[in-house]
């Protein structure tokens, strides 16, 4: 099963929000993914869409809370709270078979100390390789 991509738009204009999406100077459209390329991107878009986002779509409990976090400071509570909320998320992700790990390297700078960096290690059924993910979320909104 195959999912749709983003890539980089002509125009060097973000086409996402999203901070681990680079649309910097690749010209294209979209493209497919698949195996743990699209597991991964599946993980991102269930933890970076707001919990009842999609209950228009008839996917009440699709998405995550960690929308809750913003605004909140970079703190052991937050992470705390975003490791619950992940965990939260991804049980309802049917290919994962195991959360192995989430844990939080620090910002890289005192410019980045909103940014909360949440790495998940994950086993997926089919798979013997373990998916590692990173993803990062602005707390400062």
């Amino acid at each position: 099963m195959a999912d749709l991509a983003l890539k980089r738009q002509a125009l060097h204009a973000e086409a996402s929000s999203r901070m681990s999406i680079d649309v910097g100077d690749f010209r294209g459209d979209l493209s497919l993914r698949d195996g743990l390329d699209n597991i991964a991107q599946a993980i991102q878009n269930r933890l970076l869409t707001r919990k009842g986002e999609m209950s228009k779509l008839g996917h009440e409990d699709y998405g995550s809370d960690l929308d809750k976090l913003i605004g909140q400071p970079n703190s052991w509570k937050a992470k705390a709270r975003a490791e619950l909320y992940i965990r939260e998320a991804l049980k309802k992700e049917k290919r994962i078979r195991e959360i192995v790990e989430i844990y939080f390297p620090p910002a890289d700078s005192v410019e980045s100390r909103g940014l909360l960096n949440i790495v998940i290690v994950v086993k997926v059924h089919g798979f013997e390789e373990q998916l590692k993910l990173s993803v990062s979320l602005n707390l400062t909104g």
